[in-house]
């Protein structure tokens, strides 16, 4: 039977709102919490109403950073990185072993969501598909399961500069399952929901920290091209960003983030 490791990153106080086990779960589920602290609040006694999960405390912010620890931790021969907002599919075992019986060369698999009212949280191809590099522009943590051998191996890990909590808030499943089509790891798609998701997104609210973390990622994609792919980006997104930023804020945003981007910030 297929071994799965649930790890959820969360943050403070928002670990009393996880929806966790309250019993001994099957062999073949490990849970796992990496739990960031920010301030001085003992949260012992939460954790011991949940004896079946894994508590790890970690001191300080970064998604990213909880997401690598998870990895390290988990022993599963594979990983769901949930995000703490996430109710899972009492399915999401056998759509898994679906999913790896129809793509059993794939080392990263992705899947759907739906939302609470049973819509799907956004626009999903509607049969099974390899992942190409454009593709994996519209991946959120969330749909994402992954071979641990994946990790074992060095394809997987997630740059601790982007993500809630770093430098640049977004980007950070994009640039690992970048890096992991690099090294040759085989993603696909598999068209079944294992969960559903709160209906807001940060992907479609262009803040300015949002945009900036764009301009990161142009950055970090195409080197000293970003200069004038911002620009490009900044027009074919416009009837999306238009009521949130005037077309130049975006442009000073996004270039600013690049900026920061090659300056090491």
């Amino acid at each position: 039977m297929t071994r799965l490791s649930i790890c959820i990153a969360t943050i403070d106080d928002r670990i009393e709102h996880l929806r966790l086990p309250e019993q001994q779960q099957p062999d073949s589920i490990e849970w796992i919490v990496i739990h960031q602290i920010t301030d001085t609040t003992d949260y012992s006694a939460f954790y011991a109403t949940h004896p079946h999960v894994q508590f790890h405390t970690m001191q300080g912010k970064g998604l990213s950073r909880s997401r690598n620890a998870a990895l390290q931790l988990a022993t599963g021969e594979w990983i769901y990185l949930c995000d703490d907002d996430i109710t899972l599919s009492a399915e999401l075992l056998s759509i898994l072993e679906s999913a790896a019986a129809h793509w059993p060369d794939a080392a990263i698999l992705t899947f759907q969501l739906r939302t609470p009212g049973g819509a799907f949280f956004k626009n999903y191809p509607q049969a099974p598909m390899l992942h190409h590099q454009r593709s994996i522009g519209g991946v959120s943590s969330g749909e994402i399961i992954l071979r641990k051998k994946a990790v074992d191996q060095g394809a997987v890990r997630f740059d601790e500069r982007f993500g809630l909590g770093a430098n640049f808030i977004s980007g950070e499943e994009y640039l690992m399952l970048r890096h992991a089509m690099r090294e040759g790891i085989p993603i696909a798609f598999y068209p079944a929901a294992i969960g559903t998701h709160p209906e807001n997104s940060t992907g479609t609210n262009f803040t300015p920290a949002l945009v900036q973390s764009k301009g990161a990622i142009i950055a970090t994609t195409y080197g000293h091209a970003c200069w004038m792919l911002n620009f490009l980006y900044a027009i074919r997104k416009h009837p999306v960003y238009r009521h949130q930023l005037g077309f130049f804020a975006f442009l000073k945003y996004i270039y600013s983030g690049s900026r920061a981007y090659f300056n090491g910030r």
